[in-house]
């Protein structure tokens, strides 16, 4: 789960090439404009990343003139649906992603007392939530719930660059790691599962102890059960008008399923991008609504089918099932060229072929289960989400 307000220490502070009033912060992969000798090398402060809404406090008014926002799906979280939200800017010229401030007396006693630790997310200590907007779905028709997300299956969510750390880099690098590179859509998650079954409670924490122990899972026999799900919910098939439901039936997923499940013995999980008309503005501008493939998910042995197994899965579908699309794959054998997080970023940015940017690209070892994403700047200064 993201973190999204964590303490840091500053890695580094370089001058500010238009402002000399200014500097640069460097929070490990994140960049941050400051005032001049607020801070230093080394400093332990508090980070905010980029997505962060931050109440409205005496605390964070100088955001105001930058950062506030007011939205009716706000009042849940933050009094009249006011918020400050943080997002990538550029402020004279540089680019200024998220927000940096000092250890106050507060945080210090909690942090002396041994509360918080540096890996631990103080977004509730500071009343901070993600900025999650209701889907941009122009019909303005919701989706019918069916209940919450499925727990035997992994939300749809990658790190970004700019969290993976330097070691983690190294030790990729020295095992001479290639990675699958994908092309990070922009549209809306959803995953397409089947089971052998509908799990109890009891089957699923069975399900856990054989995953746990490597044993073959035996106790499911019965019809296999279909499900719909957008990032945080389970759908009702019976929706006419949802497009998560009805986009999934009309490419035939649920047969894709009961196929492959039954080729192989699996429950599996398909994880993609419903992407088309009346989703996110129809960034990519294609006619109707499609889901594009981007990992599958062996909920019988609890991983991540790796890339090469999932192109043999691919091949498999499409042998039957040739209308099925998978993300476009810019290089199936990427070798970092050094441990700087640069080479990601500068993999992200290009424009598609309707003269948008393009979101970001997504790295997926071939040797583990390790992945995460580089976010196109470009794109987030342009507003993208």
């Amino acid at each position: 789960m993201r973190k999204l307000v964590t303490l840091r220490k500053i890695t580094k502070i370089i001058p500010h090439t238009n402002a000399d009033n200014l500097e640069l912060a460097i929070i490990d992969g994140w960049q941050v404009v400051v005032k001049k000798n607020e801070f230093k090398q080394n400093d332990l402060v508090v980070y905010f990343e980029i997505d962060s809404l931050l109440p409205i406090t005496e605390e964070f008014e100088f955001l105001r003139k930058s950062s506030y926002i007011k939205k009716d799906w706000l009042k849940s979280s933050f009094p009249n649906g006011e918020a400050f939200r943080l997002r990538t800017i550029k402020l004279r010229k540089e680019l200024s992603q998220g927000l940096i401030i000092p250890i106050s007396d507060k945080l210090s006693v909690v942090i002396n007392n041994g509360s918080v630790n540096t890996d631990d997310d103080l977004s509730d200590f500071f009343g901070v939530k993600k900025y999650d907007p209701p889907l941009n779905i122009s019909n303005g028709t919701r989706s019918l719930v069916q209940c919450k997300f499925p727990e035997l299956i992994p939300k749809t969510d990658q790190e970004r660059i700019q969290n993976i750390t330097y070691d983690e880099l190294l030790s990729s690098f020295n095992l001479a790691e290639t990675f699958e590179v994908t092309q990070k859509y922009n549209g809306s998650s959803i995953t397409i599962y089947q089971t052998k079954n509908k799990l109890s409670n009891f089957d699923k924490f069975k399900l856990r102890l054989y995953n746990f122990f490597g044993l073959k899972n035996k106790t499911y026999e019965l019809e296999y059960y279909f499900g719909v799900c957008s990032r945080n919910l389970e759908l009702k098939l019976s929706d006419k008008n949802s497009k998560f439901v009805q986009t999934a039936l009309n490419e035939k997923y649920d047969e894709v399923l009961k196929f492959i499940c039954e080729m192989t013995g699996w429950d599996l999980a398909i994880q993609g991008e419903l992407i088309g008309e009346s989703i996110q503005g129809n960034w990519h501008g294609i006619s109707g609504n499609t889901i594009m493939i981007f990992d599958i998910y062996n909920i019988s042995t609890g991983r991540y089918l790796d890339p090469s197994h999932r192109k043999d899965m691919l091949y498999l579908i499409n042998s039957k099932f040739p209308h099925i699309k998978h993300v476009d794959v810019l290089n199936s054998e990427y070798k970092l060229t050094g441990i700087d997080r640069q080479q990601f970023l500068d993999l992200a940015e290009y424009k598609l072929d309707n003269g948008n940017e393009n979101e970001g690209v997504v790295f997926k070892s071939n040797l583990r289960q390790f992945s995460f994403k580089a976010i196109s700047n470009s794109f987030l200064l342009k507003g993208g989400e």
